[in-house]
């Protein structure tokens, strides 16, 4: 009889192992059927097994309880099982190979899949599932659900910051380098905690390099300098020295608002064939442009007219240093608050910064009702470990 709600309740074909199996079960204090909020008593009275149960609302197969013996990884010892809802009536089945249930609304790909029963993602190879369960294991069980429209197609997230795709057209890469100094210091009370203090770094040099997009428009300018001195502040000196030359630029190279040169064969065939905007790679119509460099004149592509207005130049020059967010931001964040000019910073925490910025003056000019103002460009400090697509180490 016991074999008997077995299958009805488990939805187990009955087979001579199963039979076996089922004897060994303690099914003290379950009732036939059981519901799911009492398949508990079944892993509390057999701690060896446990149950997962999936769910299916006529679309899609949804997890409805998650054992928490679950681990991620195939065992004899865990039994999943999908239950189906009528108006009526409840079935619980067997799934004997979940991969096969759960691939064909995953992918249209019919290959062997390893899902996390939990968030239903799912994974090419089993080592991979067993990173990710590390992780989803200190979440509760759910299953991610895509925004969809109103006819049930996909959302789309569509690029729209036109001018973060402008190439900067001079950056700056610099460096510095530091020796440590011993510190005087008196003998700790060893009956009570302390931080001892027996040295600290002091910045000993600089170096950076100013680069172009175009070395004829303006030539790669490196500059270096070493201490003379214990009482140098090399870091205050750096910046000032950057803030010298980044005003010499700015005087020297200018961009120039002048319609570019057309007479080139090669640049009209490419302009009058476009039929895709090289900015959004939309579709052009009769609002295509010709857009090209307003530093030399060069000619980049077709564009829609929007695109070709929000095509902007930076109005920042970024400043890398390798490894600024943690130890060279210890260096220079103190010396900038030296420097005139206002700063900014995008923090991660109390220590470690994403990046900062400086304005700096770079000159004069006369605004419409004949006041003289300052001219200020922003300096952005970044840092170029987080551009790298792999460590240094690896």
């Amino acid at each position: 009889m016991q074999n008997i709600l077995v299958r009805k309740t488990l939805g187990i074909k009955v087979t001579k192992r199963v039979i076996e199996a089922s004897n060994n079960f303690n099914w003290e204090g379950i009732n036939f059927p059981t519901p799911i909020d009492k398949i508990h008593i079944f892993e509390k009275n057999n701690p060896e097994y446990g149950i997962n149960v999936l769910g299916y609302n006529g679309k899609e197969v949804y997890p409805a309880r998650i054992s928490k013996k679950y681990a991620g990884t195939t065992s004899h010892k865990i039994i999943n099982l999908l239950l189906i809802t009528n108006e009526d009536n409840s079935h619980y089945m067997w799934l004997k190979n979940v991969s096969r249930l759960l691939t064909p609304q995953a992918s249209k790909h019919h290959s062997k899949r390893h899902f996390c029963l939990r968030c239903f993602n799912h994974f090419y190879f089993e080592k991979s599932l067993k990173k990710h369960i590390e992780l989803c294991l200190n979440h509760d069980a759910c299953k991610v659900e895509m925004p969809v429209k109103e006819d049930g197609t996909p959302k789309h997230v569509e690029f729209k910051n036109i001018q973060r795709q402008m190439h900067h057209p001079f950056s700056i890469y610099a460096d510095m380098e530091c020796f440590p100094e011993k510190l005087d210091t008196c003998t700790p009370n060893p009956n009570q905690s302390y931080t001892l203090r027996y040295q600290k770094h002091k910045v000993s040099g600089y170096d950076y390099v100013i680069k172009g997009f175009d070395d004829n428009l303006y030539q790669p300018k490196y500059v270096q300098y070493t201490a003379k001195s214990p009482d140098e502040d090399i870091s205050k000196k750096c910046f000032d020295s950057l803030k010298v030359d980044i005003k010499d630029l700015c005087e020297k190279v200018q961009p120039k608002y002048t319609k570019s040169d057309k007479s080139k064969r090669k640049d009209r065939n490419k302009f009058n064939n476009a039929t895709k905007c090289y900015i959004c790679n939309g579709k052009l119509g009769d609002d295509k442009v010709w857009d090209h460099c307003h530093f030399i004149g060069k000619y980049r592509g077709a564009a829609h007219a929007k695109c070709n207005l929000e095509f902007q130049n930076p109005k920042f020059i970024p400043v890398f240093f390798h490894n600024l967010s943690r130890y060279d931001a210890y260096l220079s964040t103190k010396s900038l608050t030296v420097v005139d000019g206002k700063i900014d910073c995008i923090p991660k925490n109390e220590e470690n910064y994403i990046s900062f910025s400086k304005e700096i003056v770079i000159g004069k000019y006369i605004d419409e009702k004949g006041k003289e103002k300052n001219a200020k460009r922003e300096i952005r400090f970044l840092d170029s470990w987080r551009f790298m697509q792999y460590s240094l180490l690896s």
